[in-house]
């Protein structure tokens, strides 16, 4: 269930909160998340409504199917990435890693809509892309640290075995990120081209 204390704790005391949760149910973690997934889904389609489709509604309700498919697939195919490390490692229990993601992506479903506002609200300059992606960089960060905290938590593992789980199943998502960086960085220098 979704609570203000649940929501606290892995913002402020992830160890801790990561600890209570670990007798929690799975379909527990899953309520969370996709209560966190719709709140962000609404947020981001009422600034994306404002700022861009004001005449197109069809777009943005599938931005907004898109938004949800993207989060189910996130925690379904994330959670198995991540578990085949995990269990390369030692590690056991499927159902552990997928509550693992579903509370680890707390901050970026809480305050990932910021970083698409630089972006969007003055769309014809450099910089605020490059804000958006710093910001995004910062939420990314830190759902990989509170994902460290799960696995070391929930796992039962070192710290470092911890990271190194999470930064092996990280490898293939970073050079892809990487590539994606730099294609938006070079495609926003790119004169524009008008046709007549």
């Amino acid at each position: 269930m979704l609570t203000r204390d649940k929501i606290k704790g892995f913002i402020l005391f992830p160890s801790i909160t990561f600890e209570k949760i670990k007798k929690e149910g799975v379909d527990e973690s899953i309520r969370y998340y996709f209560s966190l997934l719709m709140i962000y889904t609404v947020i981001v389609s009422i600034i994306y409504f404002i700022t861009d489709y004001k005449d197109e509604p069809m777009l943005l309700f599938f931005a907004m199917l898109g938004s949800v498919a993207g989060g189910l697939l996130i925690l379904i195919i994330g959670a198995a990435w991540l578990h085949l490390w995990i269990v390369l490692l030692g590690g056991r229990g499927y159902i552990k890693t997928v509550k693992i993601i579903a509370y680890a992506r707390t901050p970026q479903l809480l305050f990932g809509w910021i970083a698409i506002l630089p972006s969007l609200l003055m769309h014809t300059f450099i910089i605020p892309h490059i804000v958006s992606l710093l910001l995004e960089g910062i939420f990314l960060a830190w759902v990989f640290a509170l994902t460290v905290i799960g696995v070391r938590e929930i796992h039962e593992f070192t710290t470092s075995k911890a990271i190194l789980g999470v930064i092996i199943s990280l490898i293939p998502l970073i050079l892809l990120i990487t590539i994606s960086i730099l294609l938006d960085i070079w495609i926003m220098t790119l004169p524009e081209v008008t046709f007549t």
